[in-house]
């Protein structure tokens, strides 16, 4: 897979395309980490690429959003295609992570929370 990340001010992009493993999650993991340390507040992946994801990345989706909440990162998933909306909702992961629909819609979220 391919995330590609761009920083424009107190925001992260990031693009997901194509399969989703461990080791993608592992580099955003340090996308995110990196965001805390230059002080970032907001992080949001565009999934509408995202064709599949392992079980162990979803493990580790759901290790960093904890750790993003844990230092005060936004964190949110937007254009988050079906095929992987099915597999967030199997999982039960809906009730964790933080989706809308579109990049309008998590910036207005970012706005509101920062």
């Amino acid at each position: 897979m391919a995330l590609l990340a761009q920083q424009v001010q107190d925001c992260h992009f990031i693009t997901a395309s194509g399969r989703l493993d461990a080791d993608d999650c592992r580099q955003l993991k340090q996308i995110i980490s990196n965001a805390t340390a230059k002080q970032v507040r907001h992080v949001l992946v565009d999934c509408e690429r995202i064709n599949h994801v392992t079980t162990e990345a979803l493990r580790i989706v759901l290790s960093m959003t904890t750790h993003a909440e844990v230092t005060g990162i936004n964190l949110l998933f937007h254009h988050v295609n079906t095929k992987f909306q099915e597999i967030i909702d199997k999982t039960g992961l809906d009730s964790v992570l933080h989706i809308v629909l579109s990049l309008k819609e998590a910036y207005q979220y970012c706005k509101q929370n920062t």
